[in-house]
């Protein structure tokens, strides 16, 4: 242990006092044994600040500290703050870790960043977010690699390990205007644009437990165009970050998998609940394609292109079919009323 690197864990904090003591217990025995456990809690109401300082009574290892309620991403950074370890993780407080995922991790931490794979708990259903061993050198490799996965497994902040040193060196932070909704993509992506070397194992040792009270899914089923509003000023945010790369036909090629995701997610949101007249779905959705054709990014063009693609490869039919076939109905009961 003594000559093992310190690796800092940053859990964000949150009204979770249901899952704080699995999540936490998950982390303290893990079989990497040097490290520093930074509890962040982010305002609750509820008993999670007492369970926090309950729980560091019981490991030495762990740190409390607690801010007025200002967002997971604010939280993040709080961590990132008083963080003194060698390397970083962060893990959701909803979530637990498998024993061994920080020392599989840890020996690869040569490399500038190092990913796993992971598991998607929600309700009855589970889903694996896997891609094969791989590793690369260079900055086009990293660019290429993570820019090929899908967005939920790239963006994602807790299936890492990051260098201190990086982080500090250029200043990163979790953006807090993004207001929870994807702001990890942010930080990812400006994380990987000064990696030179990566290392993805497959080994799913992080459990991401779906919470339906959380942020994300409270806004999507609550507030539709909220939802969505904050998702297109990711992608814009997206956009800005990745412009170091606009000359190097990068750009293109991991955008194409964010507007797949992103209008996966609009127009799933858009037709899911039942808050919206159709109307209002038309708006939204051509909003959304005029968001994507004038990203502000020199590639307009491009852009153009790829949301053809997605047409053509049939993200919106499902959805585009239906509404014909809703409008069709209504214009047919109408006649008939008459």
């Amino acid at each position: 242990m003594e000559n093992q690197p310190l690796v800092s864990v940053v859990v964000p904090v949150f009204n979770a006092e249901k899952h704080l003591k699995n999540c936490v217990n998950s982390i303290c025995s893990q079989s990497y044994r040097n490290l520093e456990i930074l509890l962040v809690d982010d305002g609750s109401v509820d008993n999670s600040l007492a369970l926090c300082h309950s729980l560091a009574k019981c490991d030495k290892r762990i740190k409390v500290f607690d801010q007025p309620n200002s967002g997971a991403a604010s939280a993040r950074n709080k961590g990132l703050d008083e963080t003194v370890g060698d390397c970083v993780l962060f893990v959701d407080s909803d979530d637990t870790i498998s024993p061994t995922h920080i020392e599989a991790l840890m020996d690869y931490a040569q490399e500038d960043i190092v990913s796993t794979s992971f598991v998607q708990h929600w309700a009855n259903e589970i889903n694996v977010y896997s891609d094969r061993e791989s590793y690369g050198y260079g900055r086009e490799a990293v660019l290429e690699y993570y820019g090929a996965l899908d967005p939920l497994a790239c963006g994602s902040s807790c299936n890492k390990l990051f260098h201190k040193d990086i982080i500090d060196n250029y200043s990163l932070r979790f953006l807090t205007h993004q207001s929870d909704v994807g702001e990890d993509h942010i930080f990812v992506w400006s994380y990987l644009l000064h990696c030179r070397s990566y290392r993805n194992i497959d080994n799913r040792s992080y459990n991401y437990i779906e919470n339906p009270s959380s942020l994300t899914h409270k806004m999507a089923s609550d507030d539709t165009k909220e939802y969505i509003a904050r998702r297109l000023s990711l992608f814009g945010n997206l956009v800005s970050t990745l412009q170091p790369i606009r000359d190097t036909g990068y750009l293109e090629y991991i955008l194409f998998s964010y507007h797949a995701y992103f209008s996966d997610t609009v127009v799933r949101n858009t037709y899911l609940y039942n808050n919206l007249s159709r109307k209002e779905r038309f708006e939204i959705i051509n909003s959304y394609r005029r968001h994507v054709t004038d990203a502000g990014y020199k590639y307009r063009k491009a852009a153009k292109g790829i949301f053809n693609k997605l047409l053509m490869t049939g993200v919106f039919m499902p959805f585009v079919i239906g509404d014909i076939m809703l409008g069709t109905l209504f214009a047919v009961s109408r006649l008939i009323g008459r």
